[in-house]
């Protein structure tokens, strides 16, 4: 899949972001993989150990911080973004 048509697809899911289907109540997809109503989308999506720094949902509008803080800034890293459709 191309990342225009990944931007796509991602961009439709958040147009329909409160609809049901496909998702089950805010961020999360209806549907069972062996857990009732278990993916989450970007803006809810998380690990739920990343400490208080990380909340739910961060990649959405922060990937490149949530990323800089995984990795450590390990190496040089812009915050900066050109477009994020999850910021406001």
């Amino acid at each position: 899949m191309t990342a225009a048509r990944k931007a796509a697809v991602t961009r439709g899911l958040w147009e329909r972001r409160s609809a049901n289907p496909p998702y089950a109540s805010w961020g999360t997809f209806a549907g069972d993989n062996g857990e009732d109503n278990a993916a989450h989308t970007p803006w809810a999506w998380g690990d739920g150990d990343d400490g208080s720094d990380l909340q739910d949902g961060s990649i959405a509008p922060g990937p490149a911080y949530l990323i800089s803080q995984y990795f450590a800034n390990t190496a040089p890293l812009s915050l900066t973004y050109t477009r994020n459709a999850y910021r406001s």
